[in-house]
């Protein structure tokens, strides 16, 4: 009897040390993954192109998308983040932006804003 209540203990005595390594160091892992990247479009509505805004200092593949899921661009920028949007027709359109691991996806229009200033 006093064995089996020895091995409980242990097991009890375990379950807490786990329990405290999964859910802590995990979150704090998977926090600082996603802060690694972002970027930003500089407009969502274009005519001509459009900048990509980031302080990622690594090369960049990124994919513009068309509602239709064919990728119409695919680029890989370095220091120039700029992308000219004169080949493609106006409409909706999706840009992914891949750096190492990470990737993030935007939405942008490619025409005039629908803004009517009076």
């Amino acid at each position: 009897m006093k064995k089996v209540l020895l091995i409980m203990l242990f097991f009890v005595g375990l379950t807490p040390l786990y329990s405290n390594l999964d859910y802590t160091e995990m979150d704090v892992l998977a926090v600082t993954n996603d802060r690694t990247f972002s970027f930003e479009l500089d407009a969502t509505a274009a005519q001509q192109s459009i900048s990509i805004l980031s302080d990622v200092k690594e090369p960049m593949l990124i994919k513009i998308i068309d509602k239709s899921g064919f990728i119409r661009i695919q680029k890989k920028l370095h220091l120039d983040r700029e992308i000219d949007l004169v080949l493609l027709e106006e409409g909706l359109y999706l840009i992914k932006v891949y750096v190492g691991n990470h990737m993030e996806v935007k939405r942008f229009y490619k025409g005039n804003d629908g803004v009517n200033v009076r």
